[in-house]
Parts: structure tokens; C-alpha cells; sequence
């Protein structure tokens, strides 16, 4: 510790090879500088400012779509390790926020979102020189959690789809989600050059996001990018269009995509006037069962789909079957209860 000819005092510490120079105005102030600084050398920065940096940093180079569950896995690290250095935190300070989730009934995907959001920004820190350990390294998702329940378009509403696909103004937005498997953000970001009439495909390699307006960026995996195939049921429908036309537009030019005030106030529009009440996201989930209905395999069905992995597709088809046979099991009890009855 020495004072300078400035007036100022000045002490030399070393922190990981690294050399730092700690000033005061007095050598009382310096004496409390330096000991935060070693408190802060031996426990690191508070957490929430080290997640802050990360976010910063990450949410940067992440798709808009894909940010909405990533920042509520952050806002609920916050709220759980606020106020405590980096490296005083432990693998069960990361099993409470779990536990807390599981107790709260949170959903397996979303409690594996947690875990990831987590290692992230601690093997972040850790390049960083920013902490000394991962606690999150040996975390794994619980078994047993609930799934994101997968429900499907129920067959009246896909008979009013059916019904309405070319009577309604918007009847084949529906049409072509059910037939396409196409998530929302893919079909409407489709245009003429996409379409393929005389090889039955069309390819998709875009997906259109709401950040300040309509942007196009790339589907939500690398799986996403894909050919689907066109079938003959939905070829009929198909307006012609000019390669840069849009399939799904607001203008009567086609010539851009839908605003999201726009797509999502047509939607309610069209099902105030049609009746139907499953999501876009339902249909995607209906277009997996005409596949499994069609005999192929989830293998094959994967590519179609643009699944990331084949469990995920082999999930769907599990669901499938588990659900006809509880409804197999019903209506064969219906039937013997009705029989008994008129005995």
C-alpha cells in the first residue's frame, strides 16, 4: 500500500495471474476496497449481475421465437439466487429451484429448460473467469413429470375445416396447416418460388417472427429445413403465384407477409365464422396423425415433421395410440353397459 504523488492511495493485488491496482482518495477508503475486493475474489460477483452479463450477451444471437421460455428460466434463477455470489451457490440451491418447479407442477420440458438456462450461465462464467464451479453439472431433469399435454384438432373441427376451405376468406390457411404439418411461423413465411407443382413438394427453409414488425429468419431447428410433401387434396386449392408472391398475405399484390395484429385478428375472425376451435398448433399435431394413420413409420415421419430428434416424433405417435385406446376402452364400455342395461 503506498500513497502516490497525486494525493491518492494505491495497493497491488494479484487475482488468478492477473495483476490489479486498487485506488482511494484516503487509506481508510482503500483499506475497505481491498477487502471487498478479496470478499468478492473468494465469492465472486453477486449472481444476478453475472446472469445479466450472459443474457445480454446470449439473447443477442438467439431467434426471437426461441427467447420466450429461455427468459422465464432466467427470470426465475433471479428470483431464486438474487443476492448471492456466484460461487457460494451449491448443487442444492439448483435442487430447491427444481424441487420448488415440481411442487408447482411445471412440465418436464419446461423444468429441462431451467437446467439448460442454468448450465448456461454458469459454464459461461466459468470461461469467463467469472466463477469457480458449475453446480449445476450433475442436475438432471426428474422423472416422472408431466408432459405438455399434445392435444389434437377434434374431427368436427377438422370437418369444418374441410368444409370451409374455400368458402371462407381464410378457410385455407387451416386447410394447408392440417395438410402440411407447417408450423404457424413456416407457412406464412412461404412464397411461389417455394411451391413446387410439377415434383408434388414444397420447401421449407423460413420462418416468419414478430420483432418490430413481420422479419423472415430461419426455421426454429436445423431440422426445420425441410420438403414436405404437396398433396393432391391441397393442390386443388392452391392459388398460382408469382415466385415472390406470398401464399398467406394481407395485400391483395401478395407481395407481404401477414403483421402479427393482422394473422392473429384473421384467425379469430375465422373461427367466430366457421365454428372451429383448435390452435394452428393442434393442426400440426393433426397432420402427424394422418401420418400415422397413412402407415409411416415415426422415422419416416420425422423428416416430414422436421423434428429435432426421432423421440420426439415417437412421443407424438405414443400419444396417438395411447389415446385411441382409452377411447377404444370407452367405447367398448359404453357398449357393454348399453347392452346390460337393455337386458
Amino acid at each position: 500500500m503506498f500513497k502516490r504523488a497525486d494525493g491518492r492511495w494505491c495497493e497491488k493485488i494479484s487475482e488468478k495471474g492477473k495483476t490489479h491496482y486498487i485506488y482511494a482518495n484516503t487509506k481508510r477508503e482503500l483499506l475497505k476496497k481491498i477487502q471487498e475486493k478479496q470478499f468478492f475474489v473468494e465469492h465472486g460477483e453477486p449472481f444476478e449481475d453475472v446472469a445479466a452479463d450472459w443474457k445480454e450477451e446470449h439473447f443477442a444471437s438467439m431467434k426471437p421465437n426461441s427467447r420466450k421460455p429461455y427468459n422465464g428460466a432466467y427470470n426465475r434463477a433471479i428470483e431464486h439466487l438474487s443476492g448471492i455470489c456466484i460461487n457460494d451457490i451449491t448443487k442444492n440451491d439448483i435442487a430447491r429451484i427444481i424441487d420448488d418447479m415440481k411442487r408447482q407442477d411445471f412440465a418436464k420440458k419446461t423444468v429441462a429448460t431451467q437446467i439448460t438456462v442454468l448450465n448456461l450461465i454458469f459454464k459461461w462464467a466459468m470461461q469467463r473467469d467469472r466463477a469457480d464451479k458449475n453446480p449445476c453439472e450433475l442436475i438432471e431433469t426428474p422423472k416422472n413429470l408431466k408432459r405438455t399435454k399434445r392435444e389434437m384438432p377434434s374431427e368436427e373441427d377438422i370437418q369444418r375445416i374441410m368444409d370451409n376451405v374455400d368458402s371462407d376468406p381464410f378457410g385455407l390457411f387451416a386447410y394447408f396447416l392440417y395438410f402440411t404439418g407447417c408450423r404457424f411461423g413456416e407457412a406464412l413465411a412461404l412464397t411461389g418460388k417455394d411451391i413446387d407443382l410439377e415434383r408434388g413438394e414444397i420447401r421449407i427453409s423460413k420462418s416468419l417472427y414478430f420483432d418490430n414488425g413481420p422479419k423472415i429468419g430461419t426455421p426454429k431447428t436445423e431440422s426445420g429445413t425441410r420438403t414436405v410433401p404437396l398433396l393432391d387434396c391441397l393442390r386443388e386449392h392452391l392459388p398460382k403465384l408469382k415466385k415472390n408472391q406470398y401464399l398467406f398475405s394481407h395485400l391483395e399484390d401478395r407481395s407481404e407477409p401477414f403483421t402479427q395484429k393482422r394473422i392473429f385478428t384473421q384467425w379469430k375472425k375465422y373461427q367466430e365464422r366457421t365454428g372451429v376451435s383448435c390452435t394452428p398448433h393442434q393442426l400440426r399435431h393433426g397432420f402427424a396423425t394422418l401420418l400415422f394413420d397413412a402407415g409411416l413409420t415415426a422415422k419416416d415421419a420425422q423428416p416430414i415433421l422436421g423434428h429435432a430428434t426421432a423421440e420426439m416424433t415417437i412421443d407424438i405417435y405414443t400419444h396417438i395410440t395411447n389415446s385411441r385406446a382409452k377411447g377404444n376402452a370407452d367405447k367398448l364400455n359404453t357398449f357393454v353397459n348399453n347392452s346390460r342395461k337393455s337386458k
